[in-house]
């Protein structure tokens, strides 16, 4: 399957950016449809806390698992990925993979500001990590921005966190509070994490 390489052509297919909420109702719902397992490698759930995140995602609502250590929490959290459309387009060369119909960075607005149409676009699969990093970013930028003063206190993967940065500072005012931090990162081991930690790509930015 031959995919659009430049933003012309992403419009022209008639590719429209949806929500990460929509995007994993949409595919849950498909999901459903063929039936099966809903997780793979999950026994014992399927007529209790499956259902219970189903229902969650199938009506956008946020949710968190509780339980005690070794009860899948992470093994299902992990899972939600495959609810992810399996390729989504990115603008090429930017640092958090911006969708091009909402441009993250710096570098992204001046890329589609330079090439307009012509911008040129990679296409990243669901499981590659550089295709992750904007989940958080693309919610927060889907919900509203309820006004009064602002408290972001945020500590996750580092390249999530470069992404809500890019998302929410340009937000913030003087008299919010913004707190971002990165535990660590993906593809990393804690040793090559902590290194980079003194290096330009372990900075979450001033």
């Amino acid at each position: 399957m031959t995919r659009p390489r430049t933003f012309r052509e992403l419009k022209a297919s008639g590719y429209r950016p949806r929500s990460v909420r929509d995007e994993m109702r949409d595919n849950m719902i498909a999901r459903l449809r063929r039936g099966g397992p809903m997780f793979d490698g999950v026994v014992g759930y399927e007529h209790t806390v499956e259902p219970q995140i189903a229902n969650a995602v199938l009506s956008r609502h946020d949710f968190i698992l509780l339980g005690l250590r070794g009860q899948a929490k992470t093994r299902l959290l992990r899972s939600l990925v495959q609810f992810l459309d399996e390729w989504v387009p990115a603008i090429e060369g930017c640092p958090l993979n911006s969708d091009p119909f909402h441009p993250l960075t710096h570098h992204a607005k001046v890329a589609l500001e330079t090439h307009g149409d012509d911008l040129s676009l990679v296409w990243l699969h669901r499981d590659h990590p550089g295709a992750t990093p904007r989940l958080l970013a693309d919610a927060i930028s889907a919900g509203p921005w309820l006004p009064g003063r602002v408290g972001v206190f945020a500590h996750g993967e580092r390249e999530s966190m470069k992404a809500v940065r890019a998302v929410v500072k340009p937000r913030l005012t003087d008299d919010d509070q913004l707190s971002l931090s990165g535990y660590w990162a993906y593809g990393r081991t804690e040793d090559v994490f902590q290194a980079e930690k003194r290096e330009p790509i372990g900075q979450l930015g001033g």
